[in-house]
């Protein structure tokens, strides 16, 4: 692909690049963090390149593989990396394994519009409050927060977005990212005014803190 994956601001071919080209991609926000700030809380919350295999959807996709563990963390970002892990070879896998319910649809999304949404999430992202008791629909969705944006596919409207889980006020990670074709899943959720985003690189490349801060 002639274009930098991370100067993308829009979804991408997925039959123009690699899951190398991915993770080559992530691995440049490695150590990152992302800050979001509303008038009650601040949440920083760090990106790691082992969140990656999560993120496109191993874990589906070799649910039924008995080495399950070298396709999640960095044994799995590596993977993808060295091309042991291909598009060709996640599409087999999830069309062989007759016990998930992610389709290739659902992968296919996440690696088209992920570059995008985290290039683009400073001036376009908003942050909603996950409470299950005002989910509009069922949902498994295991998290705190939910940071998002609108885009569109095909002239439709669909959300990316990152789940945020507050293990504790310590401890805050990305728990997954997907793609969401109705905006029904979150319009019940209340939602932050005054949402502030920033991705900051780590100060002398050391992984800063993940926290939680209650205004």
């Amino acid at each position: 692909m002639n274009k930098s994956l991370i100067k993308i601001t829009e979804q991408i071919d997925s039959n123009k690049i690699s899951l190398k080209d991915i993770a080559i991609f992530f691995e440049k926000y490695n150590g990152y963090s992302m800050i979001i700030e509303t008038n009650s809380l601040e949440l920083k919350v760090l990106f790691d390149k082992k969140a990656l295999p999560h993120f496109l959807g191993l874990h589906h996709a070799f649910s039924r593989n008995k080495d399950l563990k070298k396709y999640r963390g960095i044994s799995g970002f590596n993977m993808i990396k060295n091309e042991e892990i291909t598009i060709p070879i996640l599409k087999k896998a999830l069309k062989n394994n007759t016990s998930t319910c992610i389709s290739w649809k659902m992968i296919k999304r996440r690696i088209e519009f992920l570059p995008m949404f985290i290039n683009t999430i400073e001036k376009t992202g908003r942050l909603k409050e996950l409470d299950q008791n005002n989910i509009v629909r069922l949902s498994k969705l295991d998290g705190n927060y939910i940071v998002f944006r609108s885009a569109y596919e095909n002239g439709k409207q669909i959300l990316p977005l990152m789940l945020i889980k507050v293990i504790n006020k310590d401890n805050v990670v990305f728990k997954t990212f997907i793609v969401e074709d109705s905006i029904t899943l979150m319009g019940a959720l209340y939602e932050f005014d005054e949402c502030r985003i920033k991705i900051i690189p780590p100060p002398n490349n050391n992984y800063p803190i993940s926290y939680i801060k209650y205004k």
